[in-house]
């Protein structure tokens, strides 16, 4: 499963800090956001190494990105052969577009799309949308990881991962994002 970097708008700010709302409220902001993608002009492959203006996909050798690969490989005890490295500020997002390949299909019609940050992170959430802005799921749990299954995938299915970072002790926090199969 290839990520893209496809983008609604470069570090959306959602506009909220805090997780004192319902999942309701929370799911309706995701949406939101990802809504535009239909109407947005998106970019390209492109990535940046140094601290992001807001939100922006880095070189997974950066220590913010090195440390929350580990911290992945130590939760899931395995690396995903597919990852995405992002360096955020609290309380933006980022879209990320995964499109289904036949080599996907052939390792499991089921996935586990899965998210975590670096030390300085506290709580980072994904959610997950089809290509015409339908949500699909969400891991809103307060922690620094967030991880979604994925079942029945076919070849050519386009994803749209929204990555929300809510909580950084740092000015930035790195995030990493991977799929995996599922057996």
């Amino acid at each position: 499963m290839g990520f893209i970097n496809k983008k609604v708008r470069k570090g959306t700010h959602i506009g909220i800090s805090s997780k004192d709302g319902s999942a309701s409220k929370i799911s309706r902001l995701i949406r939101a956001v990802t809504l535009g993608i239909a109407s947005t002009l998106f970019f390209g492959f492109g990535a940046t190494i140094g601290a992001p203006a807001q939100a922006e996909q880095v070189d997974c050798r950066s220590r913010r990105a090195q440390d929350a690969i580990l911290f992945l490989e130590q939760r899931i005890e395995f690396r995903p052969p597919f990852v995405f490295c992002l360096e955020m500020l609290p309380g933006y997002s980022e879209v990320l577009s995964l499109v289904v390949d036949r080599r996907d299909i052939l390792m499991s019609d089921d996935h586990l799309v899965v998210a975590e940050c670096d030390r300085d992170c506290r709580d980072v959430d994904i959610a997950i949308y089809d290509s015409r802005g339908r949500f699909i799921a969400e891991d809103t749990t307060p922690d620094t990881f967030a991880a979604v299954r994925l079942n029945n995938l076919y070849v050519g299915a386009v994803l749209n991962v929204v990555v929300i970072m809510y909580n950084c002790q740092a000015s930035y926090c790195g995030v990493v994002v991977g799929t995996m199969p599922v057996q």
